[in-house]
C-alpha cells in the first residue's frame, strides 16, 4: 500500500466506544471547511489589515494552518496512544505501519501532538512564526527548548521514538505522510512551497491562533461533524452534504455591518426616540471628523445621554473601521441589568433584514428576564421572542444557540455581538 493510502488510515479521533472514529484526513478537511466559513461569516472585515496581510494572504495562511493543524497526530506515539481505544482501526494501520509493540505513556506525554506538529512543520521549512500557531492550538505556547529539531542526529532528537518509532522504514513512511499532507494542502491553496507562507508578527499570531482554536473546536464537535463507523474509511463521504449539515447546525446569525457614516437629527430620533442634545452632537461631530480609531472619553452628569452618545458613536466607528461587534461594559450586574433593555431597543434598529446576536454576560444573566426571553437561534418571523411585557418586539435580535453554555458566551462578541454587558 502506498504511503498516501496509509495516511487515510491514520487516526485523529475516537468516540465513547470503539465503534466510532474519525481519520486524520477527514478532521483536517472538516477544520479547513470551518475555517473558510469563519473567514467569510465570522471575522471582522478589517481582520486581514490588523494581521498585516492582504485578504488573499490571510485566507491562504488561515486555511493552511487549519488543514495541517493536527499533523502531529501522524506520529508513532500518538497513534499508539489513541489506538488502544480503537483496536480495529489500529490493527488496520499497523498492518502497513510498523509501530512499536510497547510505548511508555509518560514518554508519549513529553511530545503532545501540537508541539509535535510544530516540530514537523519546522522540519519541512515552515516559517517559525507560522509553525508556532500549530504548537499553540491547544491553548499553550512552548519555547524552542521543548520543540524537537527533527533534522538532528537520532540521539539528539527529544522523544525520537514518539515521532518515528524504531525502524528506518517507519520513519520514512511517516515522513512521506507528513510531506504528502503539506504538499497536498499547498497545492489546494495554489502555493508552490511552504516557504511562500508569510512571516507574521505577534499580533497576527495571537489573532490567528484564536481563530485556529475556534475552527478546531467547532470541527471537533460531533454534533456538527459526526464520527464515522470503524467499518468506514470515509473515502466515500459526501462532503457537500457533510458541510451543509454542519453549517445548518452552526446557525450563525448575520454579521453586523454598520452603514452609518453620519448621524442626522432624524436618524438619531428614529434610533433613540428623541432629538440629539448638544452633548451628543458634539461627540458625534468629533467622531465623524476623526481619521483613525482611538479612545473617546465623555464625562457628563447622569441623564445627559452618555449611553446614546456612546452607541451612536460606536455605529460611526464600526462603519469607519469596518468592525462588526460591540462590547458595552458596565461596572456591576445591577447597572448592566438596568441598561440591557435599552441595548435591545437599540439593537433591533440595526437591521430590518438580518438577525444579530446579543449576549448579556455576567454571573446572574440566567435570572435576567429580558435576556432569557430572547429565543435561542434565529426567531420565527411570524412571532416575537416573548419580550412584549417589556414592550419590545425583538425579531431582529437573538441569542445564538451555539454559544449559550457559559464558556461559549463571549465567542459571538468576536463577530456577532452588538452588546455584551459585563460586571467586573
Amino acid at each position: 500500500m502506498s504511503s498516501n493510502s496509509i495516511y487515510r488510515l491514520v487516526i485523529a479521533k475516537t468516540g465513547s466506544s470503539s465503534s466510532l472514529w474519525l481519520p486524520l484526513w477527514m478532521h483536517q478537511k472538516d477544520t479547513g471547511m470551518v475555517m473558510e466559513y469563519l473567514l467569510e461569516e465570522f471575522v471582522s472585515f478589517s481582520f486581514a489589515d490588523i494581521c498585516g496581510l492582504t485578504k488573499d494572504e490571510l485566507k491562504k495562511l488561515a486555511l493552511f494552518i487549519a488543514m495541517v493543524h493536527d499533523i502531529g497526530k501522524a506520529t508513532a506515539g500518538f497513534q499508539y496512544k489513541i489506538g488502544i481505544n480503537l483496536p480495529e482501526r489500529y490493527k488496520a494501520l499497523t498492518h502497513y505501519l510498523d509501530i512499536p509493540d510497547f510505548m511508555d505513556m509518560n514518554d508519549i506525554r513529553c511530545t503532545p501532538h501540537p508541539l509535535a506538529g510544530e516540530a514537523i512543520l519546522k522540519y519541512f521549512g515552515c516559517p517559525d512564526t507560522v509553525a508556532v500557531l500549530i504548537g499553540a492550538h491547544h491553548g499553550f505556547y512552548s519555547d524552542d527548548y521543548y520543540i524537537a529539531d527533527l533534522s538532528a542526529e537520532r540521539n539528539d532528537i527529544k522523544g525520537y521514538r514518539n515521532y518515528f518509532g524504531d525502524t528506518i522504514d517507519t520513519r520514512m513512511q511517516l515522513e512521506y505522510i507528513w510531506e504528502y499532507t503539506i504538499k497536498d494542502v499547498l497545492t489546494r491553496l495554489d502555493l508552490e512551497s511552504i516557504e511562500d507562507l508569510p512571516d507574521i508578527g505577534s499580533q497576527a499570531q495571537m489573532l490567528l491562533s484564536a481563530l485556529l482554536i475556534t475552527a478546531d473546536w467547532i470541527a471537533s464537535n460531533t454534533e456538527f461533524f459526526p464520527l464515522i463507523s470503524v467499518d468506514d474509511t470515509g473515502i466515500d463521504t459526501d462532503y457537500e452534504k457533510r458541510t451543509a449539515y454542519a453549517l445548518d447546525k452552526l446557525d450563525f446569525t448575520e454579521k453586523w455591518k454598520s452603514e452609518r457614516s453620519s448621524y442626522d437629527d432624524n436618524t438619531f430620533k428614529y434610533i433613540f426616540h428623541f432629538l440629539p442634545r448638544n452633548i451628543q452632537k458634539e461627540v458625534l461631530d468629533i467622531v465623524e471628523k476623526s481619521s483613525s480609531p482611538g479612545m473617546f472619553i465623555l464625562e457628563a452628569p447622569m441623564g445627559c445621554g452618555k449611553t446614546e452618545a456612546a452607541l451612536s458613536s460606536a455605529e460611526l466607528l464600526a462603519h469607519k473601521c469596518r468592525k462588526n461587534g460591540l462590547f458595552f461594559g458596565m461596572p456591576t450586574q445591577a447597572t448592566a441589568n438596568g441598561i440591557f433593555p435599552r441595548m435591545l431597543n437599540w439593537a433591533e434598529k440595526q437591521s430590518e433584514k438580518y438577525f444579530h446576536s446579543v449576549i448579556l454576560r455576567h454571573g446572574s444573566a440566567a435570572f435576567n428576564d429580558a435576556f432569557q426571553n430572547i429565543q435561542n437561534g434565529i426567531p420565527d418571523k411570524d412571532s416575537d421572542s416573548g419580550l412584549n411585557r417589556l414592550q419590545y418586539h425583538m425579531e431582529e435580535v437573538s441569542a445564538l444557540s451555539l454559544y449559550r453554555p457559559s464558556r461559549r458566551k463571549l465567542l459571538p462578541g468576536m463577530k456577532h455581538n452588538l452588546n455584551i454587558l459585563c460586571d467586573y
